[in-house]
C-alpha cells in the first residue's frame, strides 16, 4: 500500500517496486552509437517507422483479408467453420495456443499477403561486390526489389498466380516452392523486426513459435477472429475491380469505381426529368468540373478514369493545402518580425477602420504592404518547392544541347535563395524587396512562386486573394507572437513545402 506522510510525500512499500518499462523513444534519446547520440532526424525516422509498421500495415492486412473473404463466400464459410470449432462461444477467450490451431485462417492471411504485400517494394544496398546470374553488382549499388511482382511470378506460383487461393499454402505445395519465393516481411537479417519475438515477451505470451512471423500476424489473426465470427462479409466488387496504389504501403485504389458509378448516374440523368426543380437551389444544378470531365471528350475520346482522378487530386490539392500553408507561413513570419506585423496592421487599420467592413477587390489593391509581405513569404516558403518539366524540342542552354524529351527538375526553393538575384541578405525576411522601386532590378524569372510561362498555376490570382483576405481578418483581430527564432525554422520537402514542426503561434485578441 502507498501512504502519504505528514509532509505530503508519497511513500511506497518495497514490495510495490518494479522495473518500469522504458519507452523506446526515451531509450533512443539516452543511448549512443559509436560514442555519438542519435540525431533528431534519426529519432524521428525510427518513431515514424514504429508507428507505420505497427498500425498501418496491420490495418491494411485486415482490410485486404476482409475484402477477399467477402469476394469468396466459400472461403469465408470455411474460415468461419474453423473459428466456430475452436471458439464455440462469442465470448470465448483468445489465447496464442488457440490461434495456432487456426490453420486455414493462417493460409488465408498468407494468401492475402501474397497478393497484397503491405510493403510492395523494398530497397537494399550491396555491402560488397556480388555476382548475380552472371552479372557483377558493384558494392554500394541500390537495388529495388518488388515483392508485388515476386508474388505473381508464374514460374513460382503457377498459371493461377493472379487468383486468390489459400491452398497455395498447403504444406505439400509450400514444400516444393523456393524458400524466397514468398517474402511478405522481406527476408534475411534485415527483415521485418516485428517477426522476431523478444525472449521476455515470448515467455509471457506463448511457447517458442515455429515461425518468427507469427508474432507480426498475431494481432491480425485476433482481429479477423472477432470479425468473422461476429459478421458475415459481402461486397459488390469483383476480383477484376481491384486496382492498387503503390505508396510506401500497398493500398486499394477505388477512384475508378467511384468514377464509373458517377459516369453511369450521369448517363441515367440525361433521360430522367427533374421533379420539384423550382424548389431546388440553382447552385445544385450547376455541373461540377468532374461531371464536366465525364461528359467531355478530346479528339472524340472521353477522358480516362486515371485522367479524371488526377484532375480531381490537382483541384483538391491546389485549391486548399497551398493556400492554408501560405497563410500559416505568413502568420509565422509576422510573429517572428513584430515591426513588420505592426506596419501591416497599421496599413490594414487605415484602409479598414471598422472590423465589419466588407473586403472588395479595391480594398486589396489599396494594401500594397500586404502584397509585399505575401510575396516575401512565398519567396522563402514557396508552397511548391520543386517542379518537373519536359523539353518538347531540342534546345541549347548555356552552350549545352538538351535533347527533346529531357526531364528537368526546377527548384524554386533554391532559385529564391540565390545571392546573385536577391543579395547577401537572401535568407532574411524583408518585404521591402518587393517595393516597386526594387522590383525592376530583378530578373523577371527570378521569382516563380506559381511557376512561369504557359504552364504556370491557373489559379494563382484566386489563391492570392484568398490568402490576403484570411491575413486581413487575422491581423485585424489578433496580435501574433511566437517563441521560435528565425534560425529554428527547418523545412520538410514533400509535394508541398512544410515546416518540419508545428507553427507554434500564439494569438492574442487586439483591443
Amino acid at each position: 500500500m502507498n501512504q502519504i506522510d505528514i509532509n505530503g510525500n508519497l511513500e511506497t512499500n518495497a514490495e510495490d517496486h518494479y522495473n518500469k518499462p522504458e519507452i523506446f523513444i526515451v531509450k533512443l534519446l539516452s543511448e549512443t552509437f559509436d560514442g555519438k547520440t542519435f540525431s533528431d532526424e534519426e529519432i524521428f525516422h525510427n518513431a515514424y517507422t514504429i508507428i507505420v509498421a505497427g498500425n498501418d500495415t496491420s490495418a491494411l492486412t485486415v482490410a485486404s483479408c476482409c475484402l477477399f473473404l467477402a469476394m469468396y463466400p466459400t472461403i469465408q464459410d470455411k474460415v468461419h467453420s474453423e473459428i466456430a470449432q475452436i471458439f464455440p462461444s462469442k465470448h470465448s477467450p483468445i489465447n496464442p495456443d488457440d490461434l495456432k490451431q487456426l490453420v486455414y485462417l493462417e493460409m488465408v492471411i498468407k494468401e492475402t499477403l501474397r497478393l497484397c504485400p503491405v510493403a510492395p517494394n523494398i530497397a537494399r544496398e550491396a555491402l560488397q561486390d556480388v555476382l548475380v546470374d552472371g552479372t557483377v553488382v558493384p558494392k554500394g549499388t541500390i537495388m529495388l526489389m518488388s515483392f508485388y511482382a515476386l508474388h505473381r511470378r508464374i514460374d513460382i506460383w503457377g498459371d493461377s498466380a493472379e487468383e486468390f487461393d489459400p491452398e497455395n499454402f498447403d504444406q505439400d505445395r509450400a514444400k516444393s516452392r523456393h524458400p524466397f519465393g514468398y517474402l511478405p516481411f522481406s527476408g534475411g537479417s534485415r527483415n521485418c523486426i516485428g517477426m522476431k519475438l523478444d525472449k521476455k515477451c515470448n515467455h509471457h505470451l506463448t511457447n517458442p513459435l515455429s515461425a518468427g512471423w507469427r508474432y507480426a500476424m498475431m494481432s491480425v489473426k485476433i482481429m479477423l477472429v472477432h470479425l468473422v465470427r461476429e459478421f458475415k462479409l459481402s461486397t459488390k466488387l469483383t476480383r477484376q475491380d481491384l486496382r492498387y496504389r503503390f505508396d510506401m504501403t500497398l493500398k486499394l485504389a477505388i477512384e475508378h469505381l467511384i468514377i464509373n458509378e458517377r459516369r453511369q448516374l450521369l448517363l441515367e440523368d440525361e433521360y430522367n426529368s427533374q421533379d420539384d426543380s423550382d424548389s431546388e437551389d440553382i447552385c445544385e444544378q450547376l455541373p461540377t468540373i468532374i461531371d464536366q470531365l465525364l461528359r467531355e471528350s478530346v479528339d472524340g475520346k472521353p477522358f480516362t478514369n486515371a485522367e479524371i482522378a488526377d484532375n480531381a487530386y490537382t483541384i483538391i490539392l491546389g485549391g486548399n493545402e497551398p493556400t492554408a500553408l501560405s497563410v500559416a507561413n505568413a502568420c509565422l513570419f509576422l510573429a517572428l518580425y513584430p515591426r513588420v506585423q505592426q506596419k501591416l496592421y497599421n496599413e490594414i487599420a487605415q484602409i479598414i477602420p471598422d472590423k465589419s467592413c466588407n473586403i472588395t477587390q479595391q480594398t486589396l489593391q489599396d494594401l500594397p504592404y500586404l502584397d509585399m509581405v505575401l510575396k516575401e513569404t512565398l519567396r522563402l516558403c514557396p508552397t511548391i518547392p520543386n517542379i518537373a518539366r519536359e523539353t518538347i524540342r531540342t534546345v541549347s542552354i548555356d552552350g549545352r544541347r538538351i535533347p527533346a524529351g529531357t526531364m528537368f527538375l526546377i527548384s524554386f526553393y533554391a532559385l529564391h535563395r540565390r545571392a546573385d538575384l536577391w543579395g547577401d541578405t537572401v535568407t532574411d525576411f524583408d518585404p521591402e524587396r518587393f517595393h516597386p522601386d526594387c522590383g525592376y532590378q530583378r530578373h523577371p524569372f527570378g521569382y516563380l512562386p506559381f511557376s512561369g510561362g504557359a504552364r504556370n498555376c491557373i489559379g494563382w490570382q484566386y489563391a492570392q486573394i484568398s490568402v490576403k483576405i484570411a491575413l486581413i481578418r487575422l491581423v485585424r483581430e489578433f496580435k501574433l507572437s511566437t517563441g521560435l527564432k528565425r534560425r529554428d525554422l527547418r523545412f520538410k520537402f514533400d509535394l508541398t513545402l512544410k515546416l518540419a514542426f508545428e507553427h507554434l503561434i500564439q494569438l492574442d485578441r487586439r483591443d
